[in-house]
């Protein structure tokens, strides 16, 4: 996703699940924004979450957008799961339910905020593959 970037410090809010079970290892998701920073995460339980991630505007960059990228470390089909979960043949990762991006002046006191960290480079295959698929998604 893209959001405006307001040029300060802004606090992710990320709530959602996903079928722990469904993955032949726990799933990790990873956030990433701006110029490369975010987290990653292990998702422990099927329980919805909320994830509060605070982002500073210098790792936002200079541009009028900022892109948010959200992956996982790998995806389920139910269909293939052996037994079936069901007859569902899309390829699945994470479930979100709300993602809000917020000035942190503007979000007050906020409990339970972690604050976003440089991520490694992803690899150069991966960002040709991201780029061509978002490029043919437009």
């Amino acid at each position: 996703m893209s959001f405006k970037n307001p040029k300060q410090d802004v606090i992710v809010y990320l709530e959602g699940d996903t079928c722990v079970k469904c993955f032949t290892k726990t799933p990790e998701l990873t956030m990433t924004v701006g110029k490369n920073v975010g987290l990653t995460f292990p998702i422990e339980g099927p329980q919805v979450y909320l994830k509060k991630v605070k982002v500073k505007a210098a790792d936002l960059g200079d541009e009028e957008w900022t892109d948010l990228r959200l992956t996982m470390n790998e995806s389920f089909v139910p269909k293939n799961l052996n037994p079936p979960l069901n007859n569902d043949d899309r390829e699945l990762g994470f479930n979100v339910y709300h993602l809000f991006v917020v000035a942190a002046d503007q979000a007050g006191p906020v409990d339970g905020v972690t604050d976003a960290v440089a991520l490694a480079p992803a690899p150069a295959a991966t960002k040709g593959v991201v780029a061509k698929k978002a490029a043919a998604e437009r």
